[in-house]
């Protein structure tokens, strides 16, 4: 077997957050679990020609902003997809906790650290201001491989460490020469993940409706009212109440309860001690505050049923006279024959370019810095077709109310969920002797009553 090409299996990749945009921590790192793909040395110069009569095309040229990116796909492995996810959707700290709660306008950058031996030496690569303009976590259910997140990233700035260094500290050391100066030569790699990655069969696909019929009007969930200027945020994990556009200490305490566990688990009828009361009754005994269940059954449907969204829920406190309405889905039916899925998640990142100066070196960057533009969340089935719900769904200009993508890694479960969706197209053509394929797209929208309610067209149920 030859020995002297360069091999992907000898680059590491680790990561850690950044407090600011383009500037490595120089801390913890931690392990990217298993890579797939990787380019951390991606620049592009962008050159401009000009273009002169009886010359060559390009008898001069402009250098131009440089443009630099970190395109990563990995697999689900570890604790790094789901920061990087997290990151994508921007974070929220809620109750001292890091969580994918909804969509932010923020940017969560971080800076990717790559290392490799190539005959006795040690290379290593530093990449800052790596933020997310796009992922997409994708499976394919009929076979074994990995499931995977691809990131479509932007960055700020990459740099080499001393050329020909001779130990693995010394080539993670950038801070004697440089644009960036950071010194990784003394922190600790993270270790890679001990238990088995993601692959297809780890993950379902479920939609929601009342009754598992999406034709059928929600009517299932929490009636509310709250004091004046009020509003109630649904997420996957935590419900959150607010008065004033300040957190509501009326409820729970804090104005926070987790919907993961607990009494506020459940929707609960309100009046019950303990978990029978449930969400209702922690809302109920909230001075100021009046709930209660409403729809047959509704109490003992899961509060992280309910549909994610911003709720306008300003009253009187009495919700008798004057209630607004939080609805729940009461079935979670698996997408029949699942063959695979892309869920993406598009944040139109926005660059500005700009001359910087660090360390008595100006380069003129495309990404010196980024801000979030609209995001998209669409998602992608291809199926078996099992009977014509989808294609009803479409015809009948219907809404998903919420979907599911429950993902089983390293032991534990972690939920994505995706609220008011309408599908955009459905193919299902006939070809005789094979199956009649059924391929969806979806887009999310988010729910509720007050105008960044979208920001809630996707959350998670994990904590960073």
């Amino acid at each position: 077997m030859t020995n002297n090409v360069r091999m992907p299996q000898s680059v590491n990749a680790y990561w850690n957050a950044e407090g600011t945009y383009g500037t490595p921590a120089a801390d913890g790192l931690n392990h990217t679990g298993s890579l797939d793909t990787f380019d951390p040395r991606m620049l592009d110069r962008q050159y401009t020609p000009i273009n002169s009569i009886g010359q060559s095309t390009s008898s001069n040229i402009l250098s131009g902003p440089i443009k630099i990116t970190c395109p990563i796909k990995l697999g689900l492995h570890g604790s790094a997809w789901r920061n990087f996810f997290t990151r994508g959707m921007g974070i929220s700290t809620i109750g001292g906790q890091s969580i994918g709660q909804k969509l932010t306008s923020t940017i969560d950058s971080l800076s990717i650290l790559a290392d490799e031996k190539i005959g006795s030496n040690y290379q290593a690569t530093l990449v800052s201001g790596v933020a997310f303009n796009g992922i997409d976590l994708e499976a394919d259910l009929t076979t074994g491989t990995l499931a995977t997140l691809n990131c479509d990233t932007t960055a700020f700035w990459s740099e080499e460490g001393p050329s020909g260094a001779s130990t693995l500290a010394a080539a993670r050391n950038f801070s004697a020469t440089g644009f960036e100066r950071s010194n990784y030569g003394s922190i600790a790699s993270g270790s890679v993940p001990t238990t088995s990655p993601a692959t297809g069969q780890d993950i379902t696909v479920k939609y929601g409706s009342q009754g598992g019929n999406l034709a059928t009007t929600l009517d299932k969930g929490l009636k509310i009212d709250g004091p004046a200027n009020s509003y109630v945020e649904v997420g996957d994990k935590y419900v959150l109440f607010y008065t004033n556009n300040i957190l509501a200490s009326a409820v729970d305490s804090n104005g926070i309860v987790d919907i993961s566990t607990g009494n506020g688990a459940t929707i609960g009828d309100g009046t019950t001690s303990g978990a029978g009361g449930g969400l209702a009754k922690i809302i109920n005994d909230a001075s100021g505050w009046n709930c209660e269940d409403t729809g047959s059954s509704a109490n003992t449907i899961a509060s992280s049923n309910l549909i994610n969204g911003i709720y306008d829920v300003s009253g009187n406190g009495d919700v008798s006279s004057d209630p607004y309405y939080i609805y729940a889905v009461d079935t979670l039916t698996d997408v029949p024959y699942l063959k695979n899925f892309k869920l993406s998640l598009t944040n139109g990142i926005n660059s500005i370019p700009q001359a910087v100066t660090k360390n008595s070196t100006t380069n003129f960057l495309q990404h010196a810095n980024v801000f979030r533009g609209s995001s998209e969340v669409k998602l992608e089935l291809k199926t078996t077709a099992k009977d014509e719900t989808f294609y009803d769904a479409l015809y009948g200009d219907l809404t998903i109310p919420r979907m599911e993508i429950a993902i089983s890694e390293g032991g534990s479960t972690y939920t994505v969920s995706l609220t008011h969706g309408k599908i955009m197209s459905r193919n299902s053509p006939y070809t005789a002797a094979t199956e009649t394929p059924e391929d969806l797209v979806i887009r999310f929208t988010g729910n509720g009553t007050l105008h960044d309610y979208s920001s809630y067209a996707i959350s998670t149920d994990w904590t960073l």
